[in-house]
């Protein structure tokens, strides 16, 4: 039994095996068939306990751990902010409330956090 790091990509989701065996990478659909699966450790890159308004504290401090690095660090996803028919819409919602607008790259990740 290994371990798993999984993370979203345009048609679906990555994951890398590791830790029994040589490392595998595998590209899934859905998550359906992993979450049946037992693992040692297994980390997923989604954003989850979405606040309603503002930023999740953990997003403001990964973002200033790594100011700089080329990492990205997708602050600003709230909770129903997929129930939007459109990014233009859910963006000028948050504007209105004072937070930050949706990126497009936040906007994608809709599906995969819903």
């Amino acid at each position: 039994m290994g371990s798993i790091g999984i993370d979203g990509y345009k048609n679906g989701w990555v994951a890398v095996h590791v830790g029994s065996g040589r490392p595998r990478l595998e590209f899934l659909p859905t998550l359906k068939r992993l979450a049946s699966e037992r693992f040692v450790l297994a980390m997923i890159d989604i954003p989850i306990g979405l606040p309603p308004t503002g930023k999740r504290e953990c997003d403001v401090g990964a973002r200033r751990l790594l100011k700089g690095a080329e990492s990205r660090v997708f602050t600003g996803a709230r909770r129903d902010y997929w129930c939007f028919r459109d990014r233009e819409a859910a963006h000028l919602h948050f504007k209105r409330l004072g937070d930050d607008g949706i990126s497009c790259q936040l906007w994608c990740l809709r599906k995969k956090i819903n």
